[in-house]
């Protein structure tokens, strides 16, 4: 983290914290994504999704390298292992821009879809070319792109993101979180303009049942407060069908998960 990220999210947060944050928002359910390339920390998500009834799915993490077949069925071990949706590989992190489409990763993506899990990728631009050859080349395992790529909202024009994820955005098993944007743009108070066209953008490419809503929480707040994120968002899907918004909010990411009442695969 930077030092400006480190004065505003450099500490500890609980489950209880988002509840705070997100029930005024009319939101009382989440999944828990993983933070750091860490074995340890899934376990102990899994953990809390146990205690916590807000928390209806962990995408966890497993290393790409070595053996992560037994990685993942190591986890499935796990007393609690119901509440596992899913596994997410940190691939903006690496050094090549081709990393999905190797023997390594190939490897990995394929033991993701065989557990019937998904597969989040935190990704750039720069990585979208292979992430949609991955997506072809595994057609049974459900990816999800994470912050819409990570565009700069305030420099990337819509159009221009369009061009650059459609390839991936043709693999039917590929969906996207509208998240992250709360960083990627200087003022959200004011880019209202760019988050309603970016959310037209993603629902032309992908459709409703492709496109979830994600809080980013609480990375977000380095951007704007959690209600700010909602309220920009409500703004923008608020000319959208009822059936569409309820897709938008809840039923694709519970579909992509397959998340049910009780959170459970």
């Amino acid at each position: 983290m930077s030092a400006d990220e480190r004065a505003v999210i450099g500490r500890d947060f609980a489950t209880a914290d988002w509840a705070a944050e997100a029930g005024p928002c009319g939101i009382n359910s989440g999944v828990l994504v993983q933070t750091v390339a860490d074995p340890a920390e899934t376990p102990d998500l899994l953990d809390i999704a146990a205690a916590e009834p807000g928390t209806v799915g962990v995408v966890g993490w497993v290393a790409f390298e070595g053996e992560p077949a037994n990685a993942l069925d190591a986890l499935l071990d796990h007393p609690h292992a119901q509440w596992l949706v899913g596994v997410r590989d940190l691939t903006d992190a690496r050094a090549a821009d081709g990393f999905l489409i190797t023997p390594a990763a190939s490897h990995a993506v394929a033991a993701v879809g065989q557990r019937s899990l998904t597969l989040d990728l935190l990704v750039r631009e720069r990585h979208l070319p292979a992430v949609a050859v991955a997506a072809y080349a595994h057609p049974g395992t459900r990816m999800v792109i994470d912050h819409l790529a990570k565009p700069d909202l305030d420099v990337l024009p819509a159009g221009e993101w369009t061009a650059l994820m459609r390839p991936a955005a043709h693999a039917p098993n590929v969906a996207v979180k509208f998240s992250g944007f709360a960083t990627q743009v200087r003022e959200l108070k004011s880019a209202g303009a760019q988050v309603r066209d970016y959310l037209d953008a993603a629902l032309t490419l992908f459709g409703p049942d492709r496109v979830m809503f994600g809080s980013d929480w609480p990375v977000c707040t380095v951007g704007a407060p959690y209600p700010e994120v909602v309220a920009a968002v409500e703004d923008a899907v608020g000319r959208l069908a009822d059936g569409e918004r309820e897709a938008f909010w809840w039923g694709t990411a519970s579909d992509w998960y397959r998340l049910d009442a009780g959170g459970r695969r």
